[in-house]
């Protein structure tokens, strides 16, 4: 059974047919139960995973994947992406996918060693990350970068004064100069800046969008006319 929208508490087609023919024990009975099922199962299903369903509801009536991809404005790249992740008796394999890294990047730091920053840095409150780090190589022969400590610092807030350095710090931030357009140093080069802008165009309850782009340097424009977006 493939949900086709979000979740109701009846199904319009199996209701018109019992009116229609009367109630079957068997016949009708089975496809309410499977029906009540799916959806408390399925109740939690995201927006995207929704859309995806009915991709294959399409294709399954349709059976042409180019008129699918038409139809719902995708590529083919990406309904055989789900096509091969789709199974017709799990709708959640339809879910959205971590996008985390399979490779993650492990700690440049022990736990030993983080142990032994924060006993040196208990000990020495008042002093720096380059002091510690010269402490750390004398007591255990062994080098460490200022910057692992100044991690494990942050890690466990092993500050002298943890509310001043925070106000500190907020300042600080604050008071960062910020990156402006007029900063930019235009070179003399092909396709180094662009020129951006969109025009929003309301005609017969749909909108239109016109998009421009000119070449800071050679002058050059590029103009796609209008894109139309129905208002619902």
């Amino acid at each position: 059974m493939f949900l086709t929208e979000p979740p109701k508490y009846y199904d319009r087609g199996l209701i018109s047919k019992m009116y229609a023919q009367g109630f079957y024990l068997v016949g009708d009975l089975v496809p309410l139960y499977r029906m009540s099922n799916d959806l408390t199962k399925y109740r939690d299903l995201s927006k995207q995973a929704r859309q995806r369903i009915k991709w294959f509801d399409y294709y399954r009536e349709s059976n042409n994947v180019s008129k699918t991809c038409r139809h719902f404005d995708i590529s083919r790249k990406t309904f055989y992406k789900w096509k091969k992740i789709f199974d017709p008796n799990d709708l959640w394999s339809l879910g959205d996918r971590s996008k985390a890294p399979k490779n993650k990047r492990q700690r440049e730091i022990t736990q030993e060693q983080e142990q032994r920053i924060v006993k040196l840095r208990k000990k020495y409150l008042r002093y720096s990350k380059f002091k510690l780090a010269k402490i750390y190589e004398n007591t255990f022969h062994q080098k460490l970068s200022s910057w692992k400590i100044q991690k494990v610092i942050e890690k466990h807030k092993l500050y002298y004064h943890p509310v001043k350095t925070a106000r500190i710090t907020r300042k600080r931030l604050k008071s960062a100069k910020k990156k402006r357009i007029t900063q930019l140093k235009k070179k003399p080069k092909k396709g180094f800046l662009l020129c951006l802008d969109t025009v929003e165009l309301r005609m017969n309850q749909a909108k239109r969008y016109i998009f421009t782009a000119i070449d800071n340097f050679t002058k050059v424009a590029f103009k796609l006319y209008p894109i139309v977006k129905t208002e619902k």
